[in-house]
């Protein structure tokens, strides 16, 4: 009941965490925002992805997914990969994942929906320019923010804030 919203033409059964992807590129810029020591962008390959999740939907019947690549948002070739690959028998599998808002952009927004995400986590962190600027790079700002959660929405997908 918690999930059903973002899950309209099918029920929820069962929602479990999967994490295939790790990374940030903001790795390469010496970012400190998250504090973690190593961000170099690393997935495993469709196969293993597929097999982890046809494995929790055979134990649990989960049929929503957390995936909590750090961003998933800046491999789209990983993310098309992913789709291209899918096994026809979980095609119904609906995800939740992380984008950075200043990659959201239509194609990122259309490989998510293909995908089958129904919501997107994404770091806001703050509605003023100044502190976006501080937390994170001059590449960020309350426009791009705000374009971002327009975009999502307008694809009819959820956006989680933090």
């Amino acid at each position: 009941k918690t999930y059903g919203f973002m899950h309209p033409t099918n029920e929820v059964k069962g929602v479990s965490t999967i994490n295939r992807g790790r990374g940030c590129p903001r790795a390469n810029n010496r970012c400190v925002y998250c504090g973690i020591m190593d961000l170099t962008i690393k997935v495993t390959t469709p196969c293993i992805f597929w097999k982890e999740v046809e494995d929790a939907r055979d134990k649990i019947k989960a049929n929503v997914f957390y995936e909590a690549f750090d961003s998933m948002s800046s491999v789209p070739w990983w993310i098309r990969e992913l789709t291209e690959k899918r096994p026809e028998h979980l095609s119904d599998t609906k995800f939740i994942t992380y984008a950075q808002a200043r990659e959201v952009n239509d194609k990122i927004v259309k490989l998510f929906k293909n995908f089958g995400t129904v919501m997107i986590n994404m770091g806001l962190d703050s509605g003023d320019y100044i502190s976006l600027k501080r937390l994170k790079s001059e590449k960020d700002s309350v426009e791009g923010n705000k374009n971002a959660v327009e975009l999502i929405n307008k694809a009819g997908m959820h956006v989680f804030s933090s």
